[in-house]
Formats: C-alpha cells, sequence, structure tokens
C-alpha cells in the first residue's frame, strides 16, 4: 500500500512550476533581497540565540528587533 501526502499533487505543481525560468529568476533574486534581512538579524541584532526563555519573550524581542529593519525602507 502506497500512502500519499494529502496535497501531493498540489505540492508537486508547485515544484514544477518552482523550476521554470521565470520563477527561478525570482528566487536568485530573493537570494538578494529577502536573506538578506535574516542573515542581518542573525548575524548583528543578535537572533542567533535566544536570551530569553519562553515563546512571548522572544516574540516580543523579536518585534523590538525587527521593527527598524522594515522602517528603513
Amino acid at each position: 500500500m502506497i500512502l500519499r501526502h494529502i496535497w501531493q499533487e498540489a505540492m508537486d505543481e508547485v515544484e514544477h512550476l518552482r523550476h521554470t525560468s521565470v520563477n527561478r529568476a525570482l528566487y536568485r533574486k530573493r537570494q538578494e533581497t529577502i536573506e538578506r534581512v535574516f542573515a542581518d538579524a542573525k548575524e548583528n541584532q543578535g537572533m542567533r540565540w535566544a536570551r530569553y526563555r519562553g515563546l512571548k519573550k522572544k516574540r516580543y524581542k523579536r518585534c523590538l528587533l525587527l521593527v527598524p529593519s522594515t522602517s528603513k525602507n
């Protein structure tokens, strides 16, 4: 018996679309823009390690760090 994920057909379609020339170009652009924001947060704003315990405190800290980075633009 072969079991497939309930959304396997949709996942296959997305995988196919990801390899088209238009989407490959968009993905390359993503590396230049979005991934840099996360890398900057991780390296320069102390998000590599968690200082506080608990999800609520971590979310609060993350919001305080990301507000200035979103207002730069």
